[in-house]
């Protein structure tokens, strides 16, 4: 599946919740400051990818 990265925009402030959930997240790959170098589009491919349910579902999430 091609994901085109204009069609999942998150704003400001979805994008600094995602954040915080990539810190809460085990993995140990990846550490705070590397989550700060992420640009956006990375973010938003790292959410619709391992957040269940993808986008549409962080930010329902985030809204609740």
């Amino acid at each position: 599946m091609n994901i085109h990265t204009q069609n999942l925009k998150l704003s400001p402030q979805l994008i600094k919740a995602a954040k915080e959930w990539i810190a809460d997240c085990t993995w140990r790959d990846i550490t705070e400051d590397d989550i700060e170098l992420l640009s956006d589009e990375e973010i938003e491919r790292g959410i619709q990818r391992h957040y269940s349910g993808g986008i549409e579902a962080f930010k329902q999430a985030c809204s609740e």
